[in-house]
């Protein structure tokens, strides 16, 4: 009997570590998750050192898809029906879109993990003009330098939408070609080849929603001025809160930014 209840006790010792480990994979998947900020783009809304809390639940969780990843060795996200769609001049983090690593693959677009607030919505035209700069004549998205726009003179650009119909003539070719050669790698469509819009293509219907993201930290940001929309298949999660804050450069006793636990982001 002894012998018995040993294993017994072992046994639900394990399998009450198992049920504590699913449960956190579970929560940082569905629910929330945790992220590190190291740059300076969305200062002083966000700095380096914060460590942000992300909702997944706001927008509905992008889970990988674990059959295909264990016996394709191919990583693949699904996204499940969401409460809401992202707001404007909501704090969202998600996956740069990796526009010149376009192919067949959908794999391939999804880069880094970044955070920006939405400042141009599925429908809307951007249009950004600030004075008071020594305005620099920068080649910025979509990389047609016969616009003259910069990072403080752009637009304005429509930003698009779901169900939107656009004729690929020469310049809408120009300035959405890789956008929407990611729509159509994103919805399986055959109007690409090998990572390419076909010439034979004239017309295309968007099959979803895109965002115009920038930085608080107005030049010093790298973002959607500098390489295209956010597609919503690429959205991780609402920023809600600055969870805590580490200051790595400074004395030991004076790391922990204690001003900035618990901060909601605005």
């Amino acid at each position: 009997m002894q012998v018995r209840g040993g294993f017994l006790r072992s046994f639900i010792k394990v399998a009450g570590v198992l049920v504590l480990f699913a449960g956190i994979i579970a929560t940082r998947i569905y629910l929330f998750d945790i992220y590190k900020v190291p740059s300076y783009s969305m200062e002083p809304t966000i700095i380096p050192g914060d460590y942000i809390l992300v909702s997944k639940i706001r927008f509905g969780p992008r889970v990988i898809n674990v059959g295909k990843l264990i016996f394709r060795h191919e990583l693949e996200y699904k996204w499940h029906r969401r409460s809401r769609k992202p707001q404007k001049n909501e704090i969202i983090v998600f996956n740069r879109p990796e526009y010149e690593r376009i192919s067949d693959n959908l794999n391939a677009t999804i880069g880094p993990v970044l955070v920006k607030r939405i400042s141009g919505m599925p429908g809307e035209s951007v249009r950004i003009e600030r004075a008071g700069m020594d305005r620099s004549y920068s080649n910025v998205f979509p990389f047609d330098t016969s616009l003259h726009w910069a990072v403080d003179h752009y637009g304005p650009l429509y930003v698009p939408r779901k169900g939107d119909t656009l004729e690929l003539s020469g310049v809408n070719r120009l300035h959405y070609g890789s956008i929407i050669t990611l729509d159509c790698v994103m919805a399986g469509d055959k109007g690409i080849q090998g990572g390419i819009l076909k010439q034979n293509v004239t017309i295309h219907c968007f099959r979803f929603n895109y965002y115009f993201v920038t930085g608080d930290n107005f030049y010093m940001s790298a973002d959607s001025r500098h390489w295209g929309f956010v597609p919503e298949t690429h959205i991780i999660g609402k920023a809600t809160r600055v969870l805590f804050s580490i200051d790595r450069v400074a004395t030991w006793n004076k790391r922990f930014r204690w001003d900035r636990f618990m901060k909601r982001l605005e």
